[in-house]
């Protein structure tokens, strides 16, 4: 069983991995013309959306009992697995 701490530094990693793209992503819509850019801007902004979302349930974990953490994952991993393929779907229309 994966501890508690090792489990949020590896979600924490990879949450600054998807800020980075999400960075990229917006860098792109800037260069976009005006209806693809607003089209990139609000895909950009419903995944910050459930990044948000994310990140705030990640915060719970973090404040949860060494006991009570395990109860929230499944939860979590629920949304982070949408904010994952959220990410992918969206990088892939960028290219």
């Amino acid at each position: 069983m994966e501890d508690k701490k090792t489990y949020i530094d590896k979600l924490a990693a990879q949450l600054n991995e998807w800020d980075a793209k999400l960075d990229v992503m917006e860098a792109e819509a800037e260069k976009s013309k005006a209806d693809m850019k607003l089209k990139y801007q609000q895909n950009i902004d419903r995944l910050k959306t459930k990044r948000k979302e994310v990140d705030d349930k990640l915060k719970e974990i973090k404040q949860a009992s060494d006991t009570a953490w395990q109860e929230l994952k499944s939860g979590f991993e629920k949304s982070w697995n949408d904010l994952k393929s959220s990410i992918e779907r969206a990088l892939a229309e960028l290219k």
